[in-house]
């Protein structure tokens, strides 16, 4: 056999051995394993998510977001209309008069214009029987702090014990209570307070509460200062 050809058989021979090592590794790894990718873990979603003004830790209420639903009304006054006070003020003057000097009537006119007629029964020379009084006024302009409840508990002195009267005042001190009657203390037609009389303190307290919730839904302001 010549040179050329044992090279030529030797070549052979390694590429015939480097084919047979490289199928025996390859079958004996089996088929080619990918490595998988990596996962990614979506963040899970509550299906329920929690509202704002909620609680989701363990053992903590969880309260709503609606708060005011739970929330009930302090005073029934709160929710009273103009008209229903206005009524009440009427009926506890009826109810409850003064002996000294009643005020006889209290009665609305249009929205926040009232009316207050006192007539007197002649407990002092300067107010004799027969003598009246009417006021008419808007409750927008009286001032709601400016309400005060006078006793006129003097002993001995005249209507002692028979006569709670309730003081207003306009805001400003503005002289816008229209004034009328045959009495001579009234002459000026235009004052800036007027008083309601009544025959015991419980029934002048009750109308005082009243007539500061009717002065405030008709936007009456107390002074600036």
């Amino acid at each position: 056999m010549s040179r050329h050809t044992k090279r030529v058989v030797i070549l052979l021979s390694l590429l015939v051995s480097i084919s047979l090592m490289s199928m025996s590794s390859y079958g004996q790894g089996g088929s080619a394993t990918k490595t998988p990718p990596p996962t990614t873990t979506q963040p899970t979603k509550s299906s329920q998510p929690v509202k704002r003004g909620t609680t989701s830790s363990r053992g903590s209420r969880v309260t709503s977001s609606n708060s005011n639903r739970n929330t009930e009304s302090t005073s029934s006054s709160a929710t009273t209309s103009l008209e229903e006070t206005l009524k009440f003020i009427q009926d506890t003057v009826d109810a409850h008069p003064s002996i000294f000097f009643p005020t006889v009537s209290f009665s609305q006119l249009v929205g926040c214009k009232v009316r207050a007629r006192t007539n007197y029964t002649g407990g002092s020379d300067s107010m004799p029987a027969g003598k009246y009084a009417i006021a008419t006024f808007s409750l927008a302009d009286i001032n709601p702090q400016s309400i005060k409840i006078i006793e006129n508990n003097e002993p001995g002195g005249p209507g002692s014990g028979l006569v709670d009267t309730i003081f207003i005042y306009t805001t400003g001190s503005k002289k816008t209570v229209q004034v009328e009657g045959n009495l001579s203390s009234y002459d000026e037609p235009r004052m800036n307070g007027w008083n309601i009389s009544v025959g015991d303190k419980e029934s002048a307290t009750r109308i005082s509460n009243a007539l500061s919730h009717a002065i405030k839904l008709c936007g009456g302001k107390p002074d600036p200062f």
